[in-house]
């Protein structure tokens, strides 16, 4: 499969899993909006002084906004083990990363950048400021998006990560946060914003090219993994669950390095996944497994 084709089928499947999960995808968002349209209400309603507040308000909420979409990225694939199937699968690592980074910008900072404009008119922003904000915001989340992607796989085996995933990814993410607040100020006293737009272009596409540096090695991770089917015609689902999964379970869960079991139960038909720590012999967990579950 090809680079385009196999980076196109990531972020189908990315946004296919999160249009289901319509909860979280609305959170960050709905995050966004309460914070921006609040500040108004609890400053003074003085257009000046709204209007002074509206690049680091508007800015300051897409960044928290992003922070809280990360933990997101990662945690259900890590959970349900799809995430071992990506990496030993026959596609790059970096393609597939960035498939992933594309959907969750997609599915967060596309979002913000087209509320933007919308709410910065609560905050009396010229529109040469609004123009501005549109732009850096294009730039600007991207970025913070590719930044938090570091961080979020740093931390995806990790339960309660928020605190840990913003004290990493945080110090990154200032930097867009000032040039893209800064660009719109600029803009909103008429000034030229060529400078702070350059750097937050340069910041995207230095980030983007980091999948094309040589690497000597590609690490080669082993995560052994089998499926175990066994049949019994005429039963029914209950009844396979008590006479053959369960049973199937105990046998395998005695096996060294034995990490994580899934298990199905149809009528007449009973499936169960088997998978062991990272770096056990595959041949040795393959004879182990059939030697435990053959002839019992």
């Amino acid at each position: 499969m090809s680079f385009a084709k196999g980076f196109r089928a990531i972020c189908l499947r990315d946004l296919q899993v999160a249009l289901r999960r319509w909860g979280d995808l609305a959170s960050p968002i709905m995050f966004y909006v309460m914070v921006t349209t609040l500040f108004p209400l609890a400053l003074s309603p003085e257009r000046e002084v709204l209007r002074n507040l509206a690049p680091a308000v508007l800015w300051i909420a897409a960044l928290l906004a992003t922070l809280l979409s990360l933990n997101a990225l990662f945690r259900s694939d890590v959970d349900d083990g799809s995430m071992e199937q990506l990496v030993i699968g026959p596609h790059p690592l970096a393609m597939i990363m960035l498939g992933k980074t594309f959907a969750h910008w997609l599915l967060s900072g596309l979002p913000l950048v087209l509320l933007a404009p919308i709410l910065a008119i609560t905050y009396h922003l010229p529109s040469e400021g609004v123009a501005a904000l549109s732009l850096t915001l294009l730039l600007g989340t991207p970025t913070l998006s590719l930044l938090g992607s570091i961080g979020a796989a740093l931390t995806a085996g990790v339960r309660q990560s928020g605190g840990l995933l913003a004290i990493l990814v945080l110090p990154m993410m200032l930097p867009v946060l000032m040039f893209g607040a800064r660009a719109t100020e600029l803009a909103a006293t008429g000034e030229d914003i060529s400078g702070p737009l350059f750097l937050l272009g340069a910041l995207l596409v230095g980030l983007f090219t980091l999948w094309q540096l040589p690497r000597e090695e590609e690490p080669q991770i082993i995560v052994p993994m089998f499926d175990v089917f066994v049949s019994m015609p005429g039963a029914s689902a209950k009844e396979v669950e008590q006479r053959v999964t369960g049973p199937v379970e105990k046998l395998l869960w005695e096996i060294p390095g034995v990490e994580y079991l899934y298990s199905t139960s149809s009528p007449g038909m009973s499936f169960v996944v088997v998978r062991f720590l990272v770096g056990e012999d595959e041949q040795d967990a393959a004879d182990d497994s059939a030697e435990q579950t053959q002839g019992r």
